[in-house]
Formats: structure tokens, C-alpha cells, sequence
């Protein structure tokens, strides 16, 4: 891969962050950078995502699916926002009573088709979307939602149907794939470390409790994904499908342009 951080040759900058104040890294760190090959990026596959995650898989070479942990009963795994205004309202998923320390991975979705049909019926009124989306990307859509009675498999099927919608390359895996344990912590740097990456691409929210030496400890760098401007379009928490159906071809050169990768100093 080319391109320092943003592939689309945006104008995204490359900074170092020492959490006192930003400043544009030297030439020699850029060009340093700009011959690392292997960003990953980490997040629990969530149902129809929001535009700051399809951010995350553009400015990552890997995108790794966490279904090794706990599902969160008040998260967006099983639900996305349909409209934020006037009055919040939501798509949800209908699944079947489990215990609280069910993995995500081993969420099922209750047997019941017309969900499926519902949800589809409700994202084409909300957002027809009839010059970016085909009425055979509809139907393909019915059919990603209803293949699979587990949760995990529909939003990763969900999260491959909105990047093939966008024009956005995803290649992922599956934490349960990797052989990797650890706690909220560690677990995240040791992905990176078995995959081979150089760099994690994290949003801020998990800022609170990571720690760039853990991630620095073993050869990772640790870079958070924020918004270009605060009244940025890509910040909105809808699905996704907002943004294609209000910006059409310029969604994804939207959502590239829209952040920007800060470097934490190790």
C-alpha cells in the first residue's frame, strides 16, 4: 500500500501526540511511515455500522472483527440507528435470550423472517437512495440479513455489504480466528503483534484505558482516527447509509478527507 495514512491521497496529516499538544511529525518520520505496510484496526462487528467505522476499515490494511468478547445487551451489535432527529429511532435486531456472558460470537438471532423484510422496508423509505443503490443491491441486502441465525455472522455480512455498496475494499478476520488471549488491555496489542502490524488504528473512545507502551512494547504503533472538523458529516451516528444517500459518489472521498491519524508518542 501507498500513501502515508489516508490511501485516497488526502489531506490527512501525520502527527505525533504527546496528549499536551499535536505537532506535524518531521520529513524523515513521514517518509518512515509511509514505508510501513501493516495498519490494523479493531472492533466488534456491529450491525449496519455508523460512517466513523467504515472510516477505520479505509485507513486500515487489515480490519479485525472482535467477537471474543462479551456482547453488550446496550451496544449497536444487534441495532443501528435509523434517524437521530427529531426523535432517535432505531433498526434492532430480534435475538434469542442468553445469558449475560455470552460471547458475540455465540449470539443467535431469533428464527423469525420477517425482520429481515422490516428492516429493509424501513431503510429504503427512510433513504431510497435510488441513484447509489440497485434494487438488486436491496435484494442481496434481504439476503445477507437472513443467511445466518448468528448475530455475528449477519453484521459482518452487514459491514461487507456497505463497503461493497461505498466502493471500499475490506479485508478481514476473525479474532476467534487468531489464537490470541488477554483482557480489555492486552488483548488488542497482542492481535496487532500476531498479525505483524506496525501500526493500530483505534478510535478515541478506547483512549481511557489503552496504554502506547503496551502497544510499544512490541514494535506497534499506537495512531487514533478523529474527525478533520468538528461539524464534520462523517461524525453522525446513523448507519451509514446516511451519508451515501446524502453525499452519493463524494460519500467515500467524505469519509476520507474527514479524518485525520494521530501518532501517540510511545
Amino acid at each position: 500500500m501507498s500513501g502515508v495514512l489516508s490511501e485516497s491521497g488526502a489531506d490527512a496529516e501525520v502527527m505525533k501526540q504527546d496528549y499536551s499538544s499535536l505537532r506535524p511529525s518531521s520529513a524523515r518520520e513521514a517518509q518512515n511511515y509511509q514505508n510501513r505496510d501493516m495498519r490494523i484496526a479493531v472492533h466488534q462487528p456491529q450491525y449496519l455500522p455508523w460512517p466513523s467505522l467504515l472510516a477505520k476499515i479505509i485507513f486500515s490494511d487489515v480490519f479485525v472483527f472482535l467477537d471474543t468478547v462479551q456482547f453488550e445487551r446496550r451496544g449497536f451489535q444487534h441495532r443501528t440507528i435509523l434517524e437521530e432527529e427529531p426523535v432517535r429511532r432505531y433498526l434492532t435486531i430480534p435475538l434469542i435470550k442468553q445469558s449475560r456472558e455470552t460471547l458475540i460470537k455465540d449470539i443467535r438471532v431469533r428464527p423469525d423472517e420477517m425482520w429481515v423484510h422490516d428492516h429493509v422496508q424501513r431503510l429504503q423509505a427512510r433513504w431510497p437512495c435510488q441513484h447509489s443503490i440497485a434494487e438488486s443491491e436491496w435484494e442481496d441486502l434481504r439476503s445477507t440479513l437472513g443467511f445466518s441465525n448468528f448475530l455475528c455472522d449477519i453484521n459482518i455480512a452487514s459491514a461487507e455489504w456497505l463497503c461493497r455498496i461505498f466502493g471500499i475494499h475490506l479485508e478481514y478476520l476473525r479474532a476467534s480466528e487468531l489464537e490470541v488471549d488477554g483482557d480489555r488491555q492486552t488483548r488488542i496489542p497482542r492481535i496487532c503483534a500476531a498479525l505483524g502490524a506496525t501500526t493500530y488504528v483505534s478510535g478515541t473512545g478506547a483512549a481511557a484505558y489503552q496504554k502506547p507502551e503496551d502497544f510499544g512494547d512490541l514494535g506497534v504503533d499506537l495512531a487514533y482516527l478523529l474527525p478533520s472538523r468538528p461539524d464534520s458529516v462523517v461524525k453522525r451516528p446513523e448507519t451509514a447509509l446516511s451519508l451515501l444517500h446524502d453525499l452519493e459518489k463524494d460519500a467515500v472521498p467524505a469519509l476520507r478527507s474527514g479524518f485525520n491519524l494521530i501518532i501517540h508518542d510511545r
